[in-house]
């Protein structure tokens, strides 16, 4: 799957299955998980080193 676009919280996401027809869908952003999958593969996870910002301390 790959995702076409970001609108609002919603993702416009396109894919071809196993006899190669296109799928296309319009997901909320909270329905996809972070990392690459593989087809029939495990998830790979983001590594840490990515470049996204790292949580924000907390001052309390």
């Amino acid at each position: 799957m790959t995702v076409v676009g970001i609108e609002d919280d919603q993702v416009n996401c396109a894919w071809t299955d196993r006899d190669g027809h296109i799928g296309y869908e319009r997901l909320p952003i909270d329905a996809l998980e972070p990392g690459i999958r593989i087809l029939n593969g495990l998830p790979r996870p983001i590594p840490d080193d990515y470049g996204l910002p790292g949580p924000v301390p907390d001052d309390s």
